[in-house]
C-alpha cells in the first residue's frame, strides 16, 4: 500500500467539495432555481452554454466546481459538430468585443 500524499488529500477534498456542490445544484433544480441540463435536450450545445453562463456568475466555490464538472462531463459526450458549435458560440458569447478591440 502506498503512502497517502498531500495530492491524495487535496484530490479527495476537491471531490467532496464538488459532490456537495452537485447536491446543492440538484436541490436548486428541484426547487426550480438555476439552469439545468435536461435529460433529453433539444439543443445540448445551447443548454451547456447556459450552464457556462451560470458558472461565470456563480459565487460559491462548491457550486462553481460542480458546474464546471458538469460542463466537462457533458462536453465529453458531444460529437465533433457539437464541439465545433460549442467553441464557436463560446468565442462569440464570451470572447472580446471585436469593435472595442478594433478601436484600440
Amino acid at each position: 500500500m502506498r503512502p497517502v500524499t498531500s495530492y491524495d488529500w487535496l484530490d479527495a477534498l476537491l471531490k467532496r467539495v464538488a459532490e456537495r456542490g452537485r447536491e446543492m445544484a440538484r436541490k436548486a433544480r428541484a426547487n426550480g432555481a438555476g439552469a439545468a441540463i435536461p435529460n433529453h435536450p433539444t439543443d445540448a450545445v445551447e443548454d451547456l452554454l447556459t450552464t457556462c453562463e451560470d458558472l461565470l456568475s456563480e459565487s460559491g466555490e462548491a457550486r462553481g466546481t460542480a458546474l464546471a464538472e458538469e460542463v466537462v462531463d457533458h462536453f465529453a459526450e458531444f460529437d465533433r459538430d457539437q464541439r465545433r458549435r460549442f467553441f464557436l458560440a463560446l468565442a462569440n458569447r464570451f470572447g472580446p468585443d471585436k469593435d472595442l478591440v478594433s478601436s484600440c
